[in-house]
Formats: structure tokens, C-alpha cells, sequence
């Protein structure tokens, strides 16, 4: 990451929260207009139920792992931010020494 200037930020959960909603309308128009995108949708939505119970409340919690072997994964460069948060981590380049965020 740092020799790429790379920055890794974690999504907070209400701009999450926000590209759901976004996520939800556009989805929402796509079924209205084909059918067959619809059935798919609907299919995938019925799996991910089924499996994500368990998934939830299987899954360890890597960032303990981690920080146990290796200590704190803020240390992990001097780039990363960590926010105390559950999300989705995203990655945005520097142009001239500026963030995209």
C-alpha cells in the first residue's frame, strides 16, 4: 500500500446504509423491467438467507486472530485507517498527495 499510495478506509455504516437504499431502487427498477432478472434476483436473495444465518453466527472474528498474532492492525502501515466499525473497507488512490474521500 505504501508504495502505491494507496489509503484503505472502512465504509462507515451510514454511507453503507445509504448505498443499501441506493442499492434497493435500483434493483427494485431492474425487476420491474425484466422478469427473468427478477427470478434471479429473487433466487439469489433466498440462497443468501438460508446461508447467512449460519455464516453470521459461525464466522470468527478475524480482526482478534489478527491483532492476536500480529498486534494492532491499525499498525499494519502508516496509510491505514481503521475505524472501530463493521463494513466493507474500500480503496482510494492519492493524486497529488490528496485523498479521493
Amino acid at each position: 500500500m505504501n508504495q502505491h499510495k494507496v489509503n484503505v478506509y472502512q465504509t462507515s455504516d451510514a454511507i453503507l446504509a445509504q448505498q443499501l437504499k441506493g442499492w434497493d431502487k435500483v434493483i427494485g427498477d431492474f425487476n420491474k423491467k425484466d422478469p427473468f432478472f427478477k427470478k434471479i434476483v429473487d433466487s439469489q436473495k433466498a440462497y443468501a438467507k438460508r446461508v447467512m444465518k449460519y455464516l453470521l453466527m459461525n464466522q470468527p472474528n478475524y480482526k482478534l486472530a489478527y491483532e492476536n498474532e500480529f498486534g494492532s492492525i491499525a499498525k499494519v502501515c502508516r496509510y491505514f485507517k481503521y475505524f472501530r466499525r463493521e463494513g466493507i473497507f474500500m480503496v482510494h488512490r492519492n493524486l497529488n498527495g490528496r485523498n479521493l474521500l
